[in-house]
């Protein structure tokens, strides 16, 4: 298994973000390739993210797994399935909302694959 010790928030520096009205993990799902000072940007995260959890699967075929991680992290694995809405600030999955507002933490997020790293649905729960 990976090692999820590795995420990095970095310095964060509300100056280089330019825009202080919004969240920096909204700023962060509009613009994937922003990172703080000494942090990882969204794409790193997802690919570390993507990297992982499809591991853990494989090595789980068949199993029910539960893996536990911060709304940022798994906002971002969600952007490679999912587009992000920016006026409800929610995923949709397929055209469809995955949660009826603004995702809370914290939260559920079930998604069941037919393969490895096919994604057959995606449920919130809150």
């Amino acid at each position: 298994m990976k090692d999820w010790e590795k995420e990095k928030y970095g310095i964060i520096d509300r100056a280089r973000v330019n825009d202080n009205s919004r969240d920096l993990t909204v700023i962060q799902l509009l613009n994937p390739k922003f990172k703080n000072e000494l942090g990882e940007s969204n794409i790193e995260v997802r690919n570390r993210m993507k990297e992982s959890i499809f591991s853990i699967i494989k090595n789980n075929v068949g199993k029910r797994i539960a893996i536990i991680t911060h709304g940022a992290a798994i906002k971002f694995f969600l952007q490679e399935f999912c587009d992000y809405d920016e006026q409800n600030d929610c995923m949709k999955y397929k055209g469809i909302f995955i949660c009826p507002r603004k995702m809370k933490s914290p939260s559920i997020i079930k998604i069941i694959c037919n393969d490895l790293d096919k994604i057959k649905s995606i449920k919130y729960e809150e």
